[in-house]
């Protein structure tokens, strides 16, 4: 199968593929099947028939991939696991959908997201419920990475990815709004399960974990990217050596100046009392950092 796998050209379609194949050991009578592979964010579901059977009844089921999804999934039960959840959220989104046709803003929202998705793919991300124009995804373990420096990286690259795509709006509309993603990052033991109806399902995770994120997404500013020290803790020291982070302070004239590789409060960054910040009451006292910056090892 690995020489197969190295020998083969990347499947870039998404539609269902079949085959031909002779499942007999060698020496055996032949017995040929058909092969069925249809693609799904989740996997690669493969389904075995014999080519004598009529299989217009299967090839009519696997060409709906909602109903296929929906029925393997319907028997699944909660979960608990370890995953690192990524909040983002489009920086002064009420703002920017005054100024836009409905036509365009819908446009901009689809193509960050549609420039992220290739990130979100390559860190193995799991799509979780938008709010509005915001998203959630959920890092799983890995057989061979770390589910918490994928998330790392992956938030880092989309902050990256997100200035290519301000300038790219700017030139086209010839304003001065900076599009800018802020991001929360947590981790932590959850169950994970999913919402169904008759025409949708959902991925769901239950807990503090998302909660965490989503107020760390809240108090970001200016396309940032911040992190609890529980998740940082959670890299190798080979890992957390790729990570720049810190936390910006002003000195005794006024002057923002980076204090590297430290921790802060919540409540030590801003004033809870502040209507703006209230939310932020839940995370008072969580120890957090801004990351600055993420070596990614080819």
């Amino acid at each position: 199968m690995a020489e197969l796998y190295d020998g083969v050209e990347t499947v870039t379609s998404r539609d269902m593929l079949h085959a031909e194949v002779n499942l007999a050991p060698p020496g055996k009578p032949e017995n040929w099947h058909r092969l069925y592979a249809s693609f799904f964010r989740e996997g690669i579901f493969f389904v075995y028939a014999p080519v004598e059977d009529d299989n217009d009844t299967l090839l009519s089921l696997l060409a709906r991939r909602d109903i296929v999804i929906r029925d393997l999934l319907k028997n699944r039960r909660p979960y608990l696991t370890e995953l690192s959840v990524l909040v983002a959220d489009l920086q002064d989104s009420v703002k920017i959908s005054a100024e836009l046709p409905p036509e365009e803003y819908f446009e901009l929202i689809n193509h960050i997201w549609g420039a992220m998705d290739p990130l979100l793919l390559k860190y193995y991300a799991t799509h979780g419920k938008h709010v509005g124009d915001g998203m959630v995804y959920y890092f799983f373990p890995q057989p061979d990475c770390s589910h918490v420096y994928n998330a790392m990286c992956c938030a880092h690259e989309m902050k990256l990815r997100m200035a290519e795509v301000s300038r790219e709006w700017q030139s086209r509309k010839n304003w001065l709004n900076d599009l800018q993603l802020n991001i929360g990052l947590e981790e932590g033991q959850e169950w994970f399960g999913t919402y169904q109806t008759p025409t949708h399902l959902e991925f769901t995770v239950l807990g503090d974990t998302i909660n965490n994120a989503a107020r760390l997404s809240d108090f970001a500013r200016e396309g940032s990217v911040w992190v609890s020290k529980s998740m940082l803790g959670k890299l190798t020291p080979e890992d957390r050596d790729m990570v720049r982070y810190g936390i910006r302070r002003q000195d005794t004239q006024g002057r923002e100046m980076l204090v590297p590789s430290t921790f802060s409060r919540i409540s030590e960054l801003v004033e809870l009392d502040d209507p703006h910040f209230r939310k932020l009451k839940d995370i008072a006292a969580l120890p957090v950092t801004e990351i600055l910056d993420v070596e990614r090892e080819d």
